[in-house]
């Protein structure tokens, strides 16, 4: 696929996201699409996919995603933003708690034929990046894990491990993460 082909399924998945219509979500993601870091308890390929939003929408009724940066190649889409939500209904067997938060994620999605057949993902903020923690709650009984390490430690451990080429920028306390072999887009990012 082509760079542009890759942000057009983007924002045919984001209309998807937007209208609730997770049926529809075998226009965007491949049947069995290889999710590197899964919800506890979530079902392998689209299925699972599909389980994981119709149960984040049911714990978090205006859970909401806004992109700061998205970076596109012939095969990757690498997105940095904030994720924010409210929880209204259980989660991960946890009684509604009334808490807001509002963490950052990074997302990678590999693309074949239009459709996203892999994606990998971190989430949290500084200090505390596991979004259970944010309403109290804990899914790991305390142990040290990737989800409880520190957020910039994480990226970068990541991103190693992806062998994706990066460079860190801090400007006023927030990271932002720079694929450089997507030169057109981190020059856009800097400028």
């Amino acid at each position: 696929m082509s760079k542009e082909q890759n942000l057009k399924a983007l924002a045919l998945g984001g209309e998807i996201v937007a209208a609730h219509d997770f049926d529809r979500f075998g226009e965007f993601f491949a049947e069995h699409i290889v999710d590197h870091d899964p919800a506890d308890g979530q079902a392998a390929g689209l299925e699972g996919v599909k389980q994981y939003w119709r149960g984040l929408f049911e714990s978090f009724p205006e859970f909401a995603l806004a992109p700061d940066v998205v970076l596109a190649d012939d095969d990757y889409l690498t997105l940095a933003l904030r994720v924010s939500g409210t929880h209204n209904g259980e989660y991960m067997g946890h009684a509604p708690t009334g808490r807001r938060f509002d963490v950052r994620a990074l997302q990678v999605a590999r693309f074949e034929d239009g459709l996203m057949v892999e994606r990998l993902g971190l989430h949290g903020h500084p200090g505390d990046p596991e979004p259970a923690r944010t309403f109290g709650l804990t899914t790991h009984a305390g142990r040290a894990t990737p989800r409880t390490m520190d957020m910039e430690t994480r990226l970068l451990e990541f991103a190693e491990a992806c062998a994706v080429p990066v460079q860190w920028s801090c400007r006023t306390g927030v990271c932002q993460l720079i694929s450089s072999s997507i030169s057109d887009a981190a020059d856009a990012v800097d400028g």
